[in-house]
């Protein structure tokens, strides 16, 4: 048996995450973003997402935050600023989680 000839219900997780990343300093942003997150997000709850610090540059400021989804291994946003210490960078990172948590509605 072949599967039926249907579109899928859903685009590729890629686009939204390239829009997401795009543009803002924070790696998140307006509404439209979001928009396209939340059209897929359907079944991810809150505990879904986390906030990971990583050490991604050299000195003086080597750290930034990046933010994941269950069952995706590479971010769907991360900061583009550096940071100096890595609770600096991880107290940033839990605010945009919050933030994009907020227009997510989750």
């Amino acid at each position: 048996m072949s599967p039926p000839d249907r579109a899928p219900d859903r685009a590729p997780d890629r686009a939204p995450d390239r829009a997401l990343r795009a543009g803002s300093g924070a790696g998140i942003g307006g509404n439209s973003r979001y928009d396209a997150l939340r059209a897929l997000n359907s079944g991810l709850e809150r505990a879904d997402y986390s906030v990971v610090v990583k050490n991604r540059a050299r000195m003086p400021t080597p750290w930034r935050w990046e933010i994941y989804r269950a069952g995706r291994q590479s971010p769907i946003a991360h900061s583009e600023q550096l940071f100096g210490s890595r609770s600096t960078a991880n107290l940033e990172g839990k605010a945009a989680l919050d933030e994009m948590l907020k227009k997510l509605r989750l």
